[in-house]
């Protein structure tokens, strides 16, 4: 078996190229703040730019900048009259779900509307003074911290959810600006990639692009 003899010369070229890779994944690393937004609001501009193209030639708005901005709108609109019709409903119903589950603890099965045979069920599989404890005021705070810690933290930390505010408008000016040159970007792109590994490049691009549109054609 023949080794390969190390060399002054290759050994400084192995310890280059270590270094490049480590500077490489720190640089990565360091920057995921702003590369991960980016990459979002690439698969953002990905989805709806048929939509800013329909805008644009089909209902006239000759215009790309107004194009995306309706688009846009539209979207956040959509989003907001979701979450508006949503969620206080949500919140309406468990409130008579607690209500409820407090009446049949305090005046029992009779006085509250449920089945007997649900009854029976609830009293021979539910610990219902644990349940009662965890529904009264006085232990609900608790209950939530115990179940949902993330989201207690998120929402009593205002410096996260400013973060959070930001972060989307950043991902919401990236989606705009990638959608303004959207036919360049997506043309250009490839010549960032040195040439000898681009027909790799563009195979795996390719292949996704493939599954992206095959997936989001069936769930049409």
């Amino acid at each position: 078996m023949i080794q390969k003899k190390i060399t002054f010369d290759s050994f400084i070229r192995g310890i280059l190229t270590a270094m490049v890779i480590i500077g490489i994944l720190y640089l990565v690393n360091r920057l995921s703040g702003v590369l991960l937004p980016f990459f979002i609001a690439w698969l953002i501009a990905y989805l709806i730019y048929p939509m800013v193209i329909f805008f644009q030639n089909k209902l006239r708005l000759r215009n790309r900048v107004i194009s995306i901005l309706v688009v846009l709108l539209v979207l956040l609109s959509i989003i907001t009259l979701a979450f508006v019709g949503l969620v206080p409903p949500i919140i309406e119903e468990f409130g008579k779900l607690k209500e409820l589950l407090t009446d049949y603890f305090v005046e029992g099965s009779k006085q509250a509307a449920i089945p007997g045979t649900v009854a029976n069920f609830i009293k021979e599989h539910i610990d219902m003074l644990k349940i009662h404890e965890a529904l009264n005021e006085n232990n609900f705070a608790n209950t939530m911290r115990n179940v949902l810690p993330q989201v207690w933290a998120l929402l009593t930390q205002s410096v996260n959810i400013v973060v959070s505010v930001f972060t989307s408008f950043i991902i919401l000016l990236y989606t705009f600006f990638i959608l303004l040159d959207y036919e360049a970007i997506a043309q250009g792109w490839i010549k960032l990639v040195p040439i000898k590994h681009r027909e790799m490049t563009v195979c795996i691009v390719t292949d996704v692009q493939d599954g992206m549109n095959k997936y989001f054609r069936g769930q049409a």
